[in-house]
């Protein structure tokens, strides 16, 4: 919480604004069922985590917090010994739709 300090008052005023949102953070790795690289499946990944939008998502767990929307801010690929796996690391925020209504 922000505090703010008054003069001639004993403690600080607490200023609840919000809950803010949950960091999210995956952890994962792509595989391929042979001897190769997934190459079509690792493009499909990149562009799904670089995507400049909101992300809507269906997981028990998140959609329990109240979370159906996602925001990925940071990933990464790590190096992998396998040439059929392609682990992966994103982080993410949760995302709530903001519904502007116009009234004349």
């Amino acid at each position: 919480f922000p505090v703010t300090i008054l003069q001639g008052r004993d403690g600080t005023v607490k200023e609840y604004i919000a809950d803010g949102d949950y960091t999210i953070i995956v952890k994962g790795i792509l595989a391929y069922n042979g001897m190769r690289w997934p190459r079509e499946e690792a493009v499909v990944l990149r562009d799904f985590l670089e995507a400049k939008t909101s992300l809507g998502i269906a997981h028990e767990t998140l959609n329990a917090y109240g979370i159906y929307e996602i925001v990925i801010t940071d990933y990464n690929f790590p190096e992998s010994p396998y040439v059929n796996l392609v682990p992966f690391t994103f982080s993410a925020l949760s995302e709530q739709k903001i519904e502007l209504k116009i009234t004349e």
